[in-house]
């Protein structure tokens, strides 16, 4: 728990330093272009599995394969996202933004997860 509570710190801490830093043009290109790059990752593997959905005695691993592509989505999202801010204000690169991504991608996850659930319960019990 000590950990957690300190992860948090360290976030709130990395937060308002990468605030003084940035701009709202840095913050929407960063976003922007960690978006781009994700997508451009990660469509290719969203193309390839949605039509697998056909074979109904794949639907539930394929379940599971999406949520783990999320995770991974979401995680590669905030690294490009701060990569990106990184080349656009190169002070950035000296912050230490590994526990921004941790901590935030960890939380966006839970969300995503919990909503994916629910959304896979409601529509599995249709069927």
């Amino acid at each position: 728990m000590k950990s957690l509570v300190k992860l948090w710190q360290m976030h709130k801490v990395i937060r308002h330093r990468l605030d003084d830093l940035t701009t709202f043009k840095t913050t929407i290109l960063s976003v922007l272009g960690g978006l781009a790059i994700t997508l451009l990752i990660m469509a290719p593997l969203y193309l390839i599995i949605i039509p697998l959905f056909m074979f109904a005695h794949l639907k539930y691993i394929l379940i599971v394969l999406i949520f783990i592509l999320l995770i991974i989505t979401i995680f590669l999202y905030e690294y490009f996202m701060y990569y990106v801010s990184g080349i656009i204000e190169p002070k950035i690169k000296n912050i230490q933004t590994k526990y921004l991504i941790i901590v935030e991608g960890t939380l966006m996850s839970i969300i995503y997860v919990i909503v994916g659930i629910i959304i896979t319960v409601i529509i599995l019990k249709g069927f």
